[in-house]
């Protein structure tokens, strides 16, 4: 349509200029999930732990021997994940986790 001169419809005329501005016609690939994507559930997994935590004052965080449970095994049994993936995520997000004795359960 350029050829004779004739204006393009916008979709195609956002279209090229997004394709002139990249040099290329390619759109870039996304690949894998982004940490973006996953903060809303790990956060709610953190909570989770540290709501196990709060209720149960004898557990630890994370396993210290096979013989005693952790609140993260408590927690990836429930919402089926692997015990390594939420532990992962425990020690990422643990210092976002409230501490206040009671807060769970008000």
């Amino acid at each position: 349509m350029r050829s004779r001169h004739q204006d393009l419809p916008v979709e195609i005329e956002d279209y090229s200029i997004a394709v002139r501005r990249r040099r290329s016609n390619k759109w870039p690939k996304v690949r894998g999930q982004k940490w973006l994507d996953n903060l809303g559930r790990n956060f709610a997994i953190t909570l989770t732990i540290a709501a196990v935590l709060d209720r149960f004052p004898g557990l630890r965080p994370t396993q210290s021997s096979s013989r005693e449970i952790s609140a993260c095994q408590i927690v990836a049994e429930v919402m089926d994940r692997s015990y390594d993936a939420v532990v992962k995520v425990w020690k990422e997000f643990s210092g976002m986790a409230p501490t206040i004795p009671g807060w769970s359960y008000r």
